[in-house]
């Protein structure tokens, strides 16, 4: 999980963002991919740039592995309630 995370960070910095910037793009992702049954990276950076971020900040491998890190935040949360 942690070179997911780097890899997202390490995207993400070079294009322009501070690591500070990172967590609110991800809930501004989940946000809308949670609002929306079919999405696509163009459908999102669409949505993002209504919100004020930078036109084409997520590109399909930066979208595809913060759509993987929620995705494994589900289920660990999952697995989490089901062991309690």
């Amino acid at each position: 999980m942690g070179e997911v995370i780097d890899s997202i960070v390490h995207k993400l910095t070079g294009k322009g963002l501070i690591t500070a910037e990172i967590p609110r793009l991800i809930r501004d992702v989940l946000n809308i991919v949670t609002d929306e049954t079919d999405y696509s990276a163009v459908d999102v950076n669409r949505r993002l740039e209504g919100l004020g971020w930078e036109k084409g900040i997520l590109d399909g491998y930066t979208f595809e592995l913060i759509l993987f890190l929620l995705e494994q935040k589900k289920v660990n949360d999952i697995r989490a309630y089901t062991l309690h």
